[in-house]
């Protein structure tokens, strides 16, 4: 009788160990899923974090190129006013300068 409640006794202590060590390979099982799993979340945040950024940047690029182009185009229009303005007014201003230099 004993030694069926000490046999009895060493069955429940060898199931509590198994219970525990699987117990302990389920934390540890669980613990590497949540690693796995916080390195993808963190991989996909990055991707769409630099999918944004690129987005931004073209965004960003084509707004400098259309002001670049208006920057471009207003200066064709200066550059032709003062074309003009000078083409109308060359012999004008060259003949003043030539009679205030003879007044000299």
């Amino acid at each position: 009788m004993v030694d069926d409640i000490i046999k009895a006794l060493i069955d429940i202590d060898r199931k509590a160990r198994e219970t525990v060590q699987a117990a302990k390979d389920r934390r540890s099982e669980v613990k590497a899923a949540i690693s796995q799993e916080k390195s993808e979340v963190h991989e996909a945040y990055l991707k769409r974090a630099n999918e944004h950024i690129e987005k931004m940047k073209e965004h960003a690029q084509e707004e400098a190129s259309q002001q670049q182009l208006s920057i471009d185009e207003a200066f064709r229009v200066s550059a032709a006013a003062l074309e003009t303005q000078f083409d109308e007014k060359k012999d004008k201003w060259v003949d003043e300068i030539i009679c205030r230099c003879k007044q000299i």
